[in-house]
């Protein structure tokens, strides 16, 4: 150009790139500024945030398991499964939805970072919206999970380790939700 300001431009560099891959709008949140603030201030503070996050995903990642290869488990061995009422598919429902709501956040996540790994600052990809709204709805049927194992505990139909079992797996999925709530995961 400063050569010969009359000549037409190269556009070779331009026209020899890819369209980039946009998003629009982004699932917005301050979980990443937070939980970065929080590091820089004092690592400590951020035991309660990952025992609380850490502690949810555990329990939940663990008894959808159970609840998975469980059946596989009684089949093979001949034994059949105690009448327990509600208590049992609310805990299956918590569990699983707290899983999906993991994987869908996490493919968000993981997909914002290969964009660029500064996007994941400000939001990520929009599916993760859809992962918001299943930890909410997780949480709801955490709740009733918990609920119902206090009460077929109490009623005398759930054994006591099947009421821990069914109480802790809502708790972690009650705790997921609170989780996504309290530190800016929420779809609102």
């Amino acid at each position: 150009f400063y050569d010969d300001p009359y000549a037409a431009p190269d556009l070779s560099c331009p026209e020899s790139m890819e369209e980039p891959e946009l998003w629009a709008p982004m699932f917005t949140t301050n979980l990443v500024p937070k939980l970065a603030a929080e590091f820089f201030e004092d690592k400590k503070n951020l035991v309660v945030p990952g025992a609380w996050a850490g502690g949810s995903i555990v329990i939940s990642l663990v008894a959808f398991l159970m609840f998975t290869l469980g059946p596989i488990g009684r089949w093979l061995n001949g034994n059949r499964l105690a009448a327990v009422g509600p208590s049992r598919t609310w805990a299956r429902l918590s569990a699983t939805l707290a899983v999906a709501t993991l994987v869908i956040i996490g493919a968000a996540a993981a997909a914002t970072i290969e964009v660029s790994e500064l996007a994941i600052l400000f939001g990520m990809a929009p599916s993760a919206r859809y992962g918001a709204w299943l930890g909410l709805v997780a949480g709801v049927a955490g709740l009733i999970t918990v609920i119902s194992a206090v009460r077929g505990r109490a009623g005398g139909k759930v054994p006591t380790g099947s009421a821990i079992g069914f109480f802790l797996t809502g708790l972690a999925a009650f705790g997921l939700a609170s989780f996504m709530l309290t530190w800016g995961l929420s779809p609102f």
